[in-house]
């Protein structure tokens, strides 16, 4: 999938790299967001039942099959989890670093993501408020963090909190937030309505899309793919609580075929082919979910209706199709994705009347499962590796995620920026010095802006190269305006030569100048260390010169 970043970065021209005497940096205090994301041991949650749905418990390593990508793999942690209790371990526990007894304390992560941008605001309150009724689900040590998405930007309303009455105040506090449902569903019939002849005056089979259901097509999708973005970038800001980890996602409506959903006839949308959809648009949330071992939980928070736009024509090879009847055709392509986003990453999509009994439902099923994990041959290739884990008794049914992605180093680096950037949080693990020159016009519609990255050089990792000293650093940068358009991560080497170990009062200074759309933006700024794995980072902003 594209990501839709309508604001660039580019380079302008790297000035110089100097070592300069500085005085102590200050160093920033440690951040909720950006926890460094580490896949030494992957962990799969399975959920065992027989063929009338009914958990099976008693089960043993012995009683599964793994495979990663088709091939056989050793089972090296194994623990059964059954009413929030651990009853067995095999092995090691299965964060490595913790003994059982620790793990059993541990807990459930509920990370809760609320999208403003699609609900309908008396609909995405029901579901808050049914929340807040069931806190008495959360254990003595589990925890709840909450984030808002209003179409630009992502809110953090409450931090790990196992404090319900912070939590229920939070809550309270998404309920008084702006909802757009209402908006999108004005859009789309402002787009729609009468620009052209409804689907019952057309035949069945037509072979492309009508001009303004490929533009509204086309806004529908950026618009998913920009909430897809803020769910993928939630996660990844909240990489690494104990536990068990869950995101509950409630969600207006996020059609899994949007030119489907425009147009009410999947025989064009097929022919005409140019739509992103399905694994597409929903593929990047998944892989990270899987990355960090997150399961969703989407929770349908109506937001986009049907409006029977759809021909009779249409209806009869839509429920010849099994699809259901005409007016819920809208309705499933919105279930679609929940259901989607669920299975590949083990969860259950909390639909129709569920959706009022949330955190009950999450926690029975959170509570009673298989934890499994195996030590990956990490490659770093960035490829993603499907996950098969078979029960060899008869009869019976698993339900666990689809896969993980072997992420990059640079990958992760540039995720944890993306992330800070989303939250307005640096993902940091150390303070970092920046200052931004004025900005000057550059063309009609962008502007130069000067940047001065300073590091103390006590801090880099120089290793021996030769008769000398080296490092291979990275700056990264990455920017957000007001409308919440933002630039992808930009990288930029900087190479650091010393004849000697630095001595204490020295710095290292890295200028460059940076080309951005010419509006106030946010921006986060880090280093990495590659010889270290230090990451350094701050964040800042810049405004055009008047």
């Amino acid at each position: 999938m594209r990501e839709h970043f309508k604001s660039s970065i580019l380079p302008a021209a790297v000035v110089a790299t100097l070592l300069l005497p500085l005085p102590g940096l200050a160093q920033d205090s440690a951040s909720t967001f950006g926890e460094t994301i580490d896949v030494r041991v992957v962990n799969v949650e399975a959920v065992v039942t027989d063929r009338a749905g009914t958990r099976v418990f008693g089960l043993t390593p012995d009683d599964f099959q793994l495979l990663v990508d088709g091939r056989e793999v050793p089972i090296d942690f194994f623990t059964e989890f059954r009413g929030g209790e651990a009853l067995r371990d095999v092995g090691a526990s299965p964060w490595e670093v913790a003994p059982i007894s620790d793990v059993q304390a541990e807990g459930t992560s509920y990370l809760v993501f609320v999208d403003d941008f699609f609900t309908i605001r008396v609909d995405r309150n029901r579901v808050l408020r049914a929340l807040g009724d069931e806190l008495a689900f959360l254990g003595p040590e589990d925890r709840m963090a909450i984030v808002a998405w209003d179409g630009v930007r992502t809110e953090m309303l409450s931090t790990w909190s196992s404090d319900e009455r912070q939590i229920r105040r939070a809550l309270q506090a998404a309920t008084l937030r702006p909802a757009a449902g209402l908006e999108r569903i004005a859009e789309r019939r402002s787009i729609l309505s009468g620009t052209f002849l409804p689907i019952s005056a057309r035949s069945l089979g037509r072979r492309n899309l009508d001009i303004t259901e490929r533009v509204y097509s086309k806004i529908l999708i950026d618009q998913v793919e920009s909430a897809v973005n803020a769910a993928s970038a939630t996660l990844r800001g909240f990489a690494a609580p104990p536990g068990r980890k869950v995101m509950l996602l409630a969600s207006g409506g996020w059609p899994f075929r949007p030119a489907e959903f425009v147009t009410g006839d999947p025989i064009a949308a097929a022919f005409d082919g140019r739509y992103e959809q399905g694994v597409e648009i929903y593929g990047p949330l998944v892989e990270t979910a899987n990355l960090l071992g997150y399961t969703l939980y989407p929770i349908d928070a109506p937001g986009l209706e049907s409006n029977g736009r759809v021909s009779a024509a249409n209806a009869s090879f839509l429920r010849a199709a099994g699809v259901g009847e005409l007016d819920d055709y809208r309705e499933i392509e919105l279930h679609d994705s929940l259901r989607f986003l669920a299975r590949e990453t083990g969860g259950r999509a909390l639909l129709n009347g569920q959706r009022l009994e949330p955190l009950s439902r999450v926690a029975d099923d959170t509570r009673s499962f298989y934890w499994l994990g195996f030590n990956p041959d990490r490659s770093g290739d960035g490829e993603s590796r499907s996950i098969e884990l078979k029960v060899k008794q008869q009869g019976l049914e698993v339900r666990t995620r689809s896969g993980y992605r072997d992420l990059s180093i640079e990958e992760e680096v540039s995720m944890q920026v993306a992330s800070a950037l989303l939250f307005g949080f640096p993902a940091h693990s150390r303070g970092l010095a920046v200052e931004f020159g004025a900005s000057q016009r550059d063309k009609r519609k962008t502007m130069i802006v000067p940047l001065t990255v300073r590091l103390p050089a006590s801090a880099v990792a120089l290793l021996p190269a030769g008769d000398r000293f080296a490092a291979d650093l990275e700056v990264r940068v990455a920017a957000i305006d007001g409308r919440g358009d933002r630039s992808e991560v930009t990288t930029l080497p900087w190479r650091v030569i010393r004849e000697q170990p630095p001595s204490g009062d020295e710095a290292l200074e890295f200028e460059t100048s940076l080309r951005l759309r010419r509006a106030t933006q946010d921006l986060v700024v880090a280093v990495y260390d590659t010889n270290s794995g230090e990451l350094f980072s701050a964040s800042s902003s810049v405004a055009p010169a008047s």
